[in-house]
């Protein structure tokens, strides 16, 4: 795996503190000791670019000659200050979603709930983001063709990330898998984005107020599409990104 840059919005020559090194700071001390990723060609395949990554409309990373031309750079694990969260070389055994336990913390997803029949089963709590849950590098659940909707399949994932493809086929799989595995059998996409009254706004307008809505960015406490069921509240109950799947 590799670590973007990730830089301060109010000074661009700034990385974000705490996250890389602090000898990677300032920009210029970044570029300096990180990779050029374009430069990355896996065997037998088309170089791969960074911009491309998480478009799925370019499977061959950006190699197209229109797109414009950038120097993306990245970095390894060996230059971030965060500490390890998965051990390299310590593992447990765990029970995968949808079978039987006696306790919760037996599942791999410590979360059980009684089914119908009154067992009880290792499932997913609401409010999990699905696209971190079945994320190849957080878990394998989900991975394999006799689960529900096919399951996910190796080249379901972003490579370099382990992120399930934002793509209509794999989002749909990721949707069928937290019906059968979330604990209420329903899911829901975040709502950060939807169609709110720009703000300020004294509550008043002239003609059709639905007409005065906007798609943007949640920016108000009252923001709320009552047609995509997103808004400030969905956000706060930590349904957060639009383009995510979580369990309701």
């Amino acid at each position: 795996m590799f670590y973007e840059p990730l830089y301060c919005n109010s000074e661009r020559d700034l990385l974000v503190p705490g996250i890389f090194d602090d000898i990677l700071n300032p920009r210029a001390a970044f570029e300096a000791d990180s990779i050029v990723y374009s430069s990355y060609v896996p065997s037998g395949g088309p170089t791969r670019r960074l911009e491309g990554l998480y478009d799925p409309l370019n499977p061959l990373y950006g190699t197209d000659a229109s797109k414009p031309t950038v120097t993306p750079r990245v970095v390894f694990k060996d230059k971030v200050k965060q500490p390890d969260i998965f051990s390299s070389k310590d593992f447990m055994c765990c029970r995968q979603l949808g079978n039987v336990t006696e306790s919760a913390s037996r599942c791999c997803s410590n979360f059980a709930a009684p089914n119908a029949d009154g067992d009880l089963m290792c499932m997913i709590p609401s409010g999990v983001d699905l696209n971190v849950y079945f994320n190849k590098f957080v878990s394998s659940e989900g991975m394999g063709s006799t689960l529900p909707g096919g399951g996910l399949l190796e080249t379901d994932f972003i490579p370099e990330t382990g992120e399930p493809k934002l793509t209509s086929e794999v989002q749909g799989k990721v949707e069928t898998l937290g019906i059968a595995f979330c604990q209420n059998n329903a899911v829901r996409n975040g709502g950060a984005f939807g169609s709110f009254y720009p703000q300020p706004n004294s509550g008043s307008f002239n003609g059709d107020p639905e007409a005065g809505r906007t798609f943007g960015i949640i920016d108000s406490p009252l923001d709320y599409d009552p047609e995509r069921d997103a808004g400030t509240a969905i956000f706060n109950q930590g349904y957060r990104w639009s383009h995510h799947i979580y369990c309701q």
